[in-house]
């Protein structure tokens, strides 16, 4: 009788329980923490300290400079740290460090035999976001927090938080929801992966705002050949006279310069030299063309020059001073000329992007400060060989179509191509990204 009465209360008892409530997952303990500082002159002192306090954490702590240097780590007790990555320009050492913890180096060896992953001191430096994406490759963990310095500073570097920048992410810049932007269509050059991958000359493309290059609509253009064997691309920049069939192309670096482009008969021709300038910039960085007075428009950071394909002649229109803007733009809804570039901020630690328009004669009008999620050498990228970047006047809005190489290795000579397409408000300066995508071109088979 008494079990009995004992399994009953039981009975009842868990009845009374209710259900347990799941528990939400532990949250991920590894941490990535990331610290790095610029190039300092020789005999400097090269030995900072790095602090490091995360309780509960397993902290993996990514060091590099681009100068050798002798990194002097120190660890709270409550704090795990499980790995040291070591990376840079030039070899780099640390002090003892806890016993298991592991240590990879993955800097550039003093002959180059081995490259490794290069040290960006700030966000503003165009190798930051590729930092970003090869330690992410390494550690399958996004960063927790970044420190840059110019300098080694003179107090320890204290690692002790977490940040919430979205640079940090290997995949920033991320495009917004297709439903939130405008239905927008626009022509421009494709340089991304084609087929078999393989490198191709790039092709005069249609594009939707939201998903990009339509294929089935390219139209291919003669190949102009260029010095470089690694340097497939022949054009990266084209104004197009739609009326007469002819496509105005700037050519790849080292060969600058400009050609001619007949669309229906599959021609190319050189434009003769451009007018030499006293102490005046040389390298073409934008191209357009401007319907109203049928004349090709190409800049450097010195001048804007002109071409009529009717008088085959050459003129200055105006001088001017820039600095690193391969974007330029003719709207033919207001007659105005669009420059964009970016440019390194007084404090050495931040980019800004600076949207100029001006009247047909090259007269500025005003300048307006671009703000949205771009990246230093979205918009010029002397670090990602020779990028690509096109500024297009779309009904009353800009559109930038920005396509970045790297070299990477592989079974051959390869690259990866990532374009992005962003929507830019002339008259705020807001951008927004629309799209962008990713993929590899390897060198054609011999």
């Amino acid at each position: 009788m008494v079990t009995i009465r004992l399994l009953a209360a039981l009975a009842v008892f868990a009845v009374a329980i209710p259900e347990a409530v799941a528990q939400p997952p532990m949250a991920d303990e590894r941490e990535v923490h990331i610290v790095c500082i610029g190039f300092s002159r020789l005999g400097a002192d090269r030995s900072p300290e790095v602090k490091v306090d995360r309780p509960g954490k397993r902290v993996t702590l990514v060091l590099g400079s681009g100068s050798e240097t002798t990194w002097d780590v120190t660890v709270s007790k409550e704090t795990s740290l499980a790995k040291v990555i070591l990376i840079g320009s030039f070899k780099q050492s640390v002090s003892d460090l806890p016993p298991g913890v592991e240590r990879v180096d993955a800097f550039n060896d003093r002959a180059r035999r081995v490259l490794g992953v290069h040290a960006a001191d700030s966000t503003a430096s165009s190798s930051f976001r590729r930092m970003m994406q090869q330690i992410y490759a390494m550690t399958n963990t996004e960063a927790s927090s970044f420190h840059g310095y110019r300098r080694i500073p003179q107090t320890p570097i204290l690692v002790n938080a977490i940040q919430a920048d979205p640079w940090l992410h290997s995949s920033y810049p991320t495009p917004e929801p297709a439903d939130g932007l405008p239905s927008l269509e626009f022509h421009a050059l494709y340089f991304g992966p084609l087929g078999d991958g393989e490198l191709n000359p790039p092709r005069y493309t249609k594009f939707t705002l939201t998903k990009g290059p339509d294929l089935n609509s390219q139209i291919a253009l003669p190949v102009i050949r260029g010095r470089s064997p690694l340097d497939p691309q022949h054009l990266r920049g084209l104004g197009i006279d739609s009326g007469n069939e002819k496509g105005y192309g700037l050519r790849c670096r080292p060969v600058d310069g400009v050609s001619e482009i007949d669309l229906a008969k599959q021609t190319t021709r050189q434009l003769p030299p451009r007018p030499q300038v006293p102490r005046g910039a040389d390298n073409l960085s934008g191209i357009a063309f401007d319907v109203r007075r049928q004349r090709v428009l190409v800049s450097t950071s010195s001048h804007l020059f002109a071409y009529s394909p009717k008088t085959e002649q050459w003129e200055v229109v105006c001088q001017w001073a820039f600095f690193g803007f391969p974007g330029l733009a003719y709207d033919p809804l207001t007659d105005n000329l669009y420059l964009l570039g970016e440019r390194l901020a007084a404090n050495g630690t931040e980019q800004n992007y600076l949207l100029s328009r001006h009247k047909a004669n090259g007269e500025r009008l005003e300048e307006v400060r671009v703000s949205g999620p771009l990246f230093s050498g979205v918009v010029s990228s002397p670090e990602n060989l020779d990028s690509r970047t096109q500024l297009i006047a779309v009904g009353d809005m800009l559109v930038l179509v920005s396509t970045l190489f790297t070299q990477i290795s592989g079974p051959g000579p390869a690259l990866e191509a990532e374009t992005l397409v962003y929507l830019i408000n002339p008259k705020t300066g807001l951008t927004r990204l629309a799209w962008k995508e990713k993929g590899v071109k390897t060198m054609p088979k011999r």
